[in-house]
């Protein structure tokens, strides 16, 4: 096997350059601000959405949620927050097909965390007028 050493918690997280998240909001500095407020609220619902699914044990509404969340996450620039997103959702999908047994806790845990640390970058962006 191989031996993946990464820290509990990472400081810097990956998002998409200032240009490539602009353009995708049609070079609109207030377009964006204001999505990434909804995004703020909305992405914070749905990671409790996944907790509540995997509270109870329910895989496919944790997919669910997930897959929105991806698709959040990715339209807003926050590109490792989206690829963590898209990584879990193949996990509990395997888990599925298997009819394996997945600890979804750890995984809320590192969503929060990337969502705040995402959100906090995107709220950082500076555009050029």
């Amino acid at each position: 096997g191989q031996l993946q050493t990464r820290p509990a918690v990472q400081q810097n997280v990956e998002i998409e350059n200032a240009d490539a998240i602009l353009r995708r909001f049609g070079g609109k500095p207030e377009r964006f601000k204001k999505l990434l407020d909804l995004f703020a609220r909305d992405a914070r619902e749905k990671i409790l959405e996944i907790g509540f699914h995997a509270e109870h044990q329910n895989l496919v509404g944790c997919l669910a949620a997930l897959h929105t969340l991806k698709g959040m996450a990715l339209s807003m620039g926050a590109a490792q927050f989206g690829q963590q997103c898209a990584t879990y959702e193949e996990q509990i999908n395997s888990a599925i097909a298997e009819g394996c047994d997945v600890s979804v806790e750890p995984m809320v845990k590192k969503l929060d965390q990337l969502y705040e640390l995402s959100l906090q970058k995107l709220g950082q962006l500076q555009f050029a007028s």
